[in-house]
Formats: structure tokens, C-alpha cells, sequence
């Protein structure tokens, strides 16, 4: 059932790191840049690893030249319904981690290249699982395929490990970690996992009101490399499931929030106000890998990076 094997691809490649950088946000990024808006909201985000590569390869290495020592893939819709329509969710995740892997292997800073790790990452999927739910409703054999599939397409071009973020509900993290023991038994190919949850201000998963130790109980005998939270911009119910995670799991846990609430589509948190609100958590000691959601910019990253050298 553990599917990180004895070892975790990201202590490794970060054994004297205290805090690891992590990136920031693409969808709510690149839908403002005037010159690719209209595209990016109506086509989404991901397909722009298509229609626009030069643009997401230059994001990748604007947070690299930030301090980012993980970056994600531009994919975490990749399981929306649309792009599956269209039949194009393999080839747009194939090419999403390409170009995170090109932004990280031509990065060069005074003539040392930098080894940063490559995070595929797919959200919750925009199906549901249950008879009650509002979206188009499968079964978890099919989205654990859909998962699969991903996964495929993502490592096989350049992902070091598999990031499932903004989990809504335990039965589709579920179907992410069978599906990753399916493609490490089925093909060779390791499939490490990171998990991150959303959470509402009770501190219950957004969509399902789960209670995020009965998450964690769900999910911590599969062996994820990572567990922790994201997605969300109240801090203080994170910080009690966070403050949670240190007493009860001895891997590495992350946070990577969102810039605040948007207010007609702007999110209000600055890269100041944003580290301030980190501050607490980081001086504590809590988690061991922080970066930013929706949101966030290569400027809050940055401002990340200087604070972790501050504490």
C-alpha cells in the first residue's frame, strides 16, 4: 500500500534544507496578462502549454530566478470535463511538465545550474464521485483512470513526482494514490506523491465538510512523500490542522496558501502582507515546505525566499 518505497525524492534532493521553496500560482497569473486573458479563460489555463509555451516556460523560470526549488507543472485542471471532450488532457499534460522540466534544466545562475524538482500536479478533477453531487457524476474506477493516465503523460516528460492539490474530499485523493500504485506497478515507473488538501474555515475539506484527521488517516498509509495544505486564506484554521500534521506525522508537511480573497478579481494579499501572515507558522517551526496558491506571483515567492533566510 506505500507507494513512497524507503525513500522520499524530496529529502533527497534537499537534505540539509530546513524550509523548501516551493512556487507560486499560473491560472489566476496569467489570466490578468492582458495579451493571453481572453485565451486563458476561455480555452483554460492548461491549454496554453499548447497555444502558448514560450509565455508558461518564461513563468517557470520567472519563479525559479525567484528561489523555487519545486516547481509545478501548468496542469491542475487537467481533468476538466471540457479538455477531455476535446481529447487533448494527454498531450496538454505531457507538455505542461516539458516545459517545467526545459525552464528547470536551462536555468543557470553564475555558471551552476540549478536541480530544482518538477511537481505534476492535478486537482480534484471536475467530476464527482457521489449521487448527490452537482457535477457530472462517474465512478471511482473511472477517475482513478483518468488519474492514471495523467500520470503517464506527466512523469513520462519530465515530472519528478505527482502533486495532487486542492483535495476536496477523501474518495478522489483515493483514487490519485490507486492510481499511482498502478502505474508503479504496471509500468516502472516510481510514482511518488505529494498531497495537499483545501480546507474551509471550520478546518473541513471544502467539498465534502470531511474532518482533515479522518484526510490524513485515509491517506497517510499510502506514503506520500508530503502532506499538507493549500488553497486556503484564513490562516489561523490552517494553522490548527497544520499545528495537527506536526504531532501526528513525522514526514515532511507543506502549506502553500492563497494570496487572500479576490475583490473583483484581484487578490488582496501583497507579497508583504502575504509573508507577514507566514511568519508565525514558519518561526514555529510547523511545516517544512511553503510556497503560494491563487494568487500568489513570483514577487511573493520571493519575498518567501528572503524570510526563510531570515528565520
Amino acid at each position: 500500500m506505500n507507494n513512497s518505497g524507503e525513500k522520499n525524492i524530496i529529502r533527497e534532493r534537499f537534505p540539509e534544507k530546513r524550509v523548501i521553496l516551493f512556487d507560486g500560482a499560473y491560472g489566476s497569473l496569467l489570466q490578468r496578462e492582458e495579451e493571453i486573458a481572453i485565451e486563458a479563460r476561455k480555452a483554460g489555463v492548461e491549454k496554453l502549454c499548447l497555444s502558448r509555451p514560450e509565455r508558461v516556460r518564461a513563468l517557470h523560470t520567472e519563479y525559479l530566478q525567484a528561489g523555487a526549488e519545486i516547481l509545478s507543472s501548468n496542469s491542475f485542471n487537467i481533468l476538466n470535463p471540457e479538455l477531455l471532450k476535446e481529447g487533448l488532457t494527454q498531450e496538454v499534460a505531457a507538455r505542461a511538465a516539458a516545459l517545467a522540466r526545459e525552464a528547470v534544466d536551462a536555468f543557470d545562475v553564475g555558471g551552476v545550474g540549478k536541480e530544482s524538482l518538477v511537481a505534476g500536479s492535478i486537482g480534484p478533477s471536475g467530476f464527482g464521485l457521489g449521487s448527490g453531487s452537482s457535477l457530472v457524476v462517474i465512478s471511482p474506477d473511472e477517475l482513478e483512470q483518468l488519474y492514471y493516465d495523467q500520470m503517464i503523460a506527466l512523469l513520462g516528460n519530465g515530472a519528478d513526482l505527482m502533486l495532487l492539490e486542492t483535495m476536496t474530499g477523501i474518495a478522489v485523493s483515493l483514487c490519485g494514490f490507486r492510481a499511482a500504485e498502478r502505474v508503479s506497478r504496471e509500468t516502472g515507473i516510481f510514482a511518488p506523491i505529494w498531497v495537499s488538501a483545501a480546507l474551509d474555515r471550520k478546518g473541513r475539506l471544502v467539498g465534502t465538510g470531511e474532518q482533515f484527521s479522518d484526510f490524513y488517516d485515509a491517506v497517510v498509509d499510502y506514503g506520500p512523500v508530503a502532506i499538507g495544505l493549500n488553497c486556503v486564506s484564513d490562516f489561523k484554521p490552517a494553522e490548527s490542522a497544520l499545528l495537527f500534521l506536526r504531532r501526528s506525522h513525522k514526514g515532511l508537511i507543506s502549506f502553500h496558501p492563497s494570496a487572500g480573497l479576490p475583490v473583483k478579481g484581484e487578490y488582496i494579499a501583497t507579497p508583504e502582507s502575504f509573508v507577514e501572515g507566514m511568519r508565525p507558522i514558519l518561526e514555529q517551526g510547523i511545516v517544512d515546505i511553503i510556497g503560494g496558491c491563487c494568487g500568489t506571483t513570483p514577487g511573493h515567492i520571493r519575498r518567501l525566499a528572503e524570510l526563510i533566510k531570515e528565520i
